[in-house]
């Protein structure tokens, strides 16, 4: 997580650590080993699997599988967020904003799944749709739809190339795989976020997760399975976007009659 708006939101070895190489009981390590072979490698073209690994002292079998081109996983996503510029990305530049939107997108309307690590989102509103998609485009994966010829399944929004990859990024930033059902808390870095990006955010959790009280013009986002500081940071970003009451009680967050009637139509 980042220490401040300069500092980028994911390292290479929070990356590396969404892996499970064998071998190796911190994946970061296996980045430092990759590295040191093929620098030697490099210097000593000459030189076999078995000089290689008595050199740095590493299994002749896994050197000669990188000096042979073969690259692990965790190398492999680790270039790819360099090339995208996803381990370059701060709070508060375009890549930044784009990350947050998604990730914001994960809690209102998507999921990562646990096997795979490909997000997906399925919003229910246009102005979802457009954020999550733009988002995928800045970001540089594009978009496909998944299901979209299966009448009987949810059209999902997913990542048209490297959806591993970014998946993990979102999981560096702290945000939950699998069908998630208690979520103590939102990442601190949300706080880092530029106003124009925390009210995109509230945008979302308007649009999707927002809904009428009954017979009464209050709107409610509900949180019974979200804890305290949860509730907290969604009232704080819907409170960037209207300035009447805006509540936290136990179990949800509410928008206040004078709040939601300040709100444009869409969300009523």
């Amino acid at each position: 997580m980042p220490e401040d708006q300069t500092t980028p939101l994911v390292d290479p070895q929070s990356l590396a650590r969404t892996y499970n190489p064998q071998s190796y009981p911190d994946p970061a390590n296996l980045l430092e080993d990759y590295d040191r072979v093929m620098e030697y490698a490099s210097k000593h073209p000459d030189h076999g699997r078995t000089r290689v690994g008595t050199a740095l002292e590493l299994p002749p079998s896994r050197v000669r599988t990188w000096i042979e081109g073969g690259k692990p996983d965790a190398v492999h996503a680790v270039e790819t967020a360099q090339e995208l510029g996803w381990l370059d990305t701060t709070p508060q530049d375009p890549l930044g904003d784009a990350c947050a939107v998604l990730a914001a997108g994960i809690y209102t309307c998507g999921s990562i799944d646990t096997a795979r690590v490909v997000p997906a989102w399925n919003p229910t509103t246009r102005i979802a749709r457009s954020l999550i998609t733009h988002a995928l485009d800045v970001v540089g994966t594009g978009v496909t739809l998944r299901h979209a010829d299966e009448p009987d399944r949810p059209t999902e929004i997913i990542p048209a190339t490297n959806a591993s990859v970014f998946g993990r990024i979102l999981v560096c930033l702290g945000v939950p795989q699998g069908d998630f059902t208690m979520v103590e808390s939102l990442p601190n870095w949300i706080d880092q976020l530029s106003t124009g990006t925390r009210r995109t955010l509230a945008l979302l959790w308007m649009c999707e997760r927002a809904t009428v009280h009954q017979e009464k013009d209050t709107l409610v986002i509900q949180g019974r399975s979200r804890g305290e500081f949860y509730r907290r940071t969604v009232a704080s970003l819907i409170r960037e976007i209207v300035d009447e009451p805006v509540n936290v009680t136990d179990h949800n967050v509410i928008i206040s009659a004078a709040a939601a009637r300040s709100l444009p139509t869409v969300f009523r």
